[in-house]
């Protein structure tokens, strides 16, 4: 138990590792929060926590909440906890002084010392040798009080009394550690590495050398950069010249990255820099056309120079060299490069997700977390990874990444910054990277809409279509990613957001319209928001035309927003609502429906929407018919859908089946056949009345999983047995089938096993059974319903 002391008064004021409760009020916090840090609703579940102080500004304090992550509050709304001291020993073993979170601290030197130190404390192996006498920081302490260490990229446990307390949680006036750049000879190599460095910039720590080092890397002068803009001689060529002379500079584009893998020149850091600055960044600046900077970067992507820059990033970083401003201002051109082609290729993304890019700069992240943010070396580097990260996380490939290196807690302190530049990029990338369930994350307040709105209405009206550093087709992506979040669909559809998507659906390029439809589909998940859409005559008019379009993803992805447009709910039709009953009444699992996806196809409904009775679907494509008459509630479907693009590739079918045994099918995820082993250990025998191998023709095998194109020949009664059904006085005959992918050649096409004929008048008798005899080709994705009255 922990006391906790009353608040105000010259006792409360707090420092670094102090333990403090948070005001449980969510009403005052969120009031008082203004101009502290601001709220955002994730918040919410810290309220009433104790955590520890990690830094101490002049009018917010961040404290990690354990579980919760580190946010800023107003320091009114904290109250100290008392805590037990924790002691450790300095190198000379004398005294003993308070280590907390977030404070600097130098490892012992003495190896033995502190490998006897260490039993029963995390432990010894001899690459902890390469620890001692270093400095780090502390970022966690554990319930045996033993501390992790953050040094050179790498955590380490250690046993306290093996640490010596240097500053408190980033300290202006810490001491300088020994082998600093401040204290050594001009001729001799540093003892600290570049990353070190900027570490210690990020901790308050070496500031004029480090500062002045930094800075010395974005003072680039005009003859180093290369100039800005495209040359006159370019902009007087025609389409096809530029495209000429474009591909002409790709060769000296593979020549300077092979000097980059092989870091030949005797390895001189200069050398390379004016390379990478005459043969990447200057054709990046004088073609700046959308379609010109994809060229490049996937041509980088495809000769490895995603991992080449990203392996001599590192090279820079770990390295020792003697001319430290040639070496951070090489540093600063390989992250802009790396930043800037990502903004141009998803394919340079893709690799990039490879090449372990994004750990180092979601540690940068770390390391200038409660930094100085207005300095204009921190602010580069912070810039830069939020928008490496932000450009690679709009490629889902990447979102494994981001999983395995926690980015999530590296990003989430930038929610709170008052600086728009940077928090925006903090709140687009945890858009696309986080679960629906922490949608919560990613609800933004107007000063982050309005930014979104603002700078999307500057890309519609500017030539290139950009703006603010922002395309027009990465903001309509942004806006589709913000629209997981309910509240942010309405907040940005207030704003404006439908107009602009509507305007780049009839005015962008291709991929323009693309995610302009994309996006939409996000918003229309508001039944609200659906209505008001739905009533706009120029918005359907420009994506019916969309439908009509050339280019196959932006035909796919109208379709798909007018398909939802004209889905029907619960609340539009009356057949629905009993349908819905119905389902009801079978007290199946909420957790295998997705309820975006419904759709009735009663006449009614399915006459105004105006759809056709039969589609084609697959690769090859196959008839298949709409299950008219029928009420589709939407099933969940597993990662593989997604991953073998079934949607597409896959065949549509329906398999016909009871109410009883809707439960165990959707419980094991498959259709079984005849002889299968159910969940319950029950062997699967052949329906009654149906062919079994007593009484079947020559050579057939029952042993298999039959459906059908047709829904039809699927809802016969021999298939679907119905069941019946009491509403309101009026008893029904309730019929239940799954509507279903299955997978192009894994299946025999079949005629009719069932004693009637022409029952499909697209599907001849000879062709509308299919069966197949393999496990997970088929993938259910919708729960059929049919009602009639008796």
């Amino acid at each position: 138990l922990a006391k906790v002391s009353a608040p105000g008064g010259g006792g409360n004021r707090l420092g670094v590792g102090d333990m403090v409760k948070i005001d449980s009020s969510p009403l005052r916090v969120r009031t008082m929060q203004e101009g502290h840090g601001g709220w955002v609703p994730a918040m919410s579940a810290t309220l009433g926590q104790v955590g520890r102080v990690v830094s101490v500004g002049a009018d917010r304090v961040k404290v990690e909440v354990p579980g919760k992550g580190s946010w800023l509050y107003n320091s009114d709304l904290l109250t100290k906890v008392d805590k037990p001291r924790a002691s450790s020993s300095g190198s000379d073993g004398g005294g003993s002084a308070e280590i907390s979170v977030g404070d600097l601290v130098r490892v012992d030197t003495d190896a033995a010392r502190v490998r006897l130190l260490q039993r029963g404390h995390g432990g010894w192996n001899d690459r902890m040798l390469g620890a001692l006498g270093k400095v780090g920081r502390v970022v966690k302490v554990d319930s045996d009080n033993d501390m992790t260490v953050h040094m050179d990229g790498e955590d380490w446990l250690f046993n306290p009394a093996s640490l010596t307390l240097l500053s408190g949680g980033g300290s202006k006036n810490a001491p300088k550690p020994s082998g600093s750049a401040s204290e050594k000879d001009d001729s001799s190599d540093s003892d600290e590495d570049i990353s070190g460095l900027m570490r210690h910039l990020a901790a308050g720590r070496d500031q004029l050398t480090v500062l002045d080092l930094l800075k010395a890397a974005l003072e680039r002068d005009e003859d180093e950069g290369g100039g800005a803009g495209t040359p006159r001689a370019i902009k007087t060529l025609s389409p096809e010249e530029r495209r000429e002379k474009l591909y002409e500079l790709l060769p000296k584009m593979s020549k300077v990255i092979d000097m980059v893998k092989s870091k030949r020149d005797g390895g001189s850091v200069s050398t390379i820099k004016d390379k990478l600055e005459a043969d990447l960044d200057g054709p990046y600046k004088a073609f700046p056309k959308k379609a010109e900077r994809k060229i490049m970067g996937d041509h980088l992507a495809n000769i490895g120079g995603a991992r080449a820059l990203t392996d001599y990033l590192k090279f820079l970083m770990n390295g020792k060299h003697t001319e430290e401003q040639v070496q951070l201002k090489c540093l600063h051109v390989v992250r802009s490069l790396l930043w800037n082609f990502s903004d141009a290729s998803f394919e340079f993304c893709r690799e990039l997700g490879k090449s372990g890019l994004l750990q180092i700069v979601s540690q940068d992240l770390a390391n200038f977390d409660g930094a100085d943010l207005k300095h204009e070396a921190i602010r580069f580097v912070v810039l830069s990874a939020l928008g490496v990260l932000h450009n690679c996380a709009k490629v889902s490939e990447n979102r494994h990444f981001f999983q395995d290196i926690k980015a999530a807690d590296r990003i989430r302190p930038y929610l709170q910054v008052e600086d728009l530049e940077l928090k925006v990029p903090a709140v687009l990338t945890m858009a696309y990277i986080v679960e629906d369930r922490n949608s919560s994350l990613i609800e933004v307040d107007d000063s982050v809409a309005d930014y979104v709105i603002r700078t999307m209405n500057k890309a519609l009206s500017a030539s290139d279509m950009r703006a603010d550093g922002y395309s027009v087709m990465e903001l309509a992506m942004a806006l589709g990613a913000l629209a997981r979040n309910d509240a942010n669909k309405e907040l940005l559809t207030k704003k404006g957001a439908l107009k602009q998507l509507i305007a780049l659906a009839q005015d962008g390029d291709g991929s323009d319209k693309e995610q302009a439809a994309k996006a939409l589909q996000a918003f229309l998940y508001d039944p609200d928001i659906k209505a008001q859409l739905k009533k706009d005559p120029d918005a359907v008019t420009v994506l019916n035309q969309l439908r009509e379009h050339d280019d196959h993803a932006v035909k796919r992805a109208a379709t798909e927003v007018m398909q939802t447009l004209q889905k029907s709910t619960a609340g539009d039709c009356e057949y629905m609502q009993k349908c819905m009953k119905f389902k009801t009444s079978l007290k199946l699992k909420d957790h295998f429906f997705d309820d975006r996806f419904n759709m009735c196809y009663c006449p009614k409904c399915h006459l105004s929407r105006g759809d056709q009775d039969y589609y084609k679907r697959g690769e090859p494509q196959k008839d298949y018919g709409l299950p008219v008459g029928w009420c589709r509630f939407s099933l969940k479907v597993p990662p593989r859908a997604t991953a073998l693009d079934v949607f597409h590739k896959w065949h549509v079918a329906f398999h016909g089946t009871t109410a009883g045994a809707l439960e165990g099918i959707l419980n094991t995820g498959d259709l079984i056949k005849a002889g299968d082993k159910t969940m319950e250990g029950r062997t699967l025998s052949e329906r009654e009345g149906h062919y079994k191998d007593s009484w079947k023709p020559d050579g057939f095998n029952t042993k298999q999983v039959f459906v059908s194109p047709s829904i039809h020949y699927a809802g016969l009664p021999a298939y679907a047995k119905a069941s019946s059904f009491n509403l309101r006085g009026t008893t029904y005959e309730a019929k239940v089938a799954l509507q279903l992918y299955i997978k192009p050649g894994s299946y025999k096409v079949g005629g009719s096993t069932v004693d009637r004929k022409k029952i499909d008048k697209r599907f001849s008798d000879g062709e509308i059974e299919w069966s197949t005899d393999r496990h997970g080709v088929i993938i259910a994705y919708g729960l059929l319903v049919k009602l009639e009255e008796k």
